[in-house]
């Protein structure tokens, strides 16, 4: 969230931005959504999160980012492919 963009050695680049890792409950009528700001959006990060909010036998879904790849190992996982247009 927020940021600016600017030029470092002719590659574009985000300075004073904040990541967000959030999880949504799909369950009609009275899922819980919460979300923490980090520095990072990496799995050091997004691994504890999901741990600490998700029970195990959960089903997780996320899109195709590398950070997530571990989540299979704990979790059923299911992911949306963006670069495929997938929402």
């Amino acid at each position: 969230m927020g940021g600016i963009r600017r030029k470092v050695h002719q590659k574009s680049q985000w300075d004073n931005i904040t990541a967000v890792i959030g999880m949504v409950e799909k369950k009609k009528g009275e899922g819980k959504i919460t979300a923490i700001t980090t520095k990072q959006a990496n799995a050091t990060v997004a691994l504890p999160f999901i741990r600490a909010m998700a029970r195990q036998g959960t089903e997780i879904q996320t899109d195709e980012s590398r950070i997530y790849h571990r989540v299979k190992r704990e979790y059923a996982h299911r992911f949306i492919n963006h670069s495929k247009e997938e929402y």
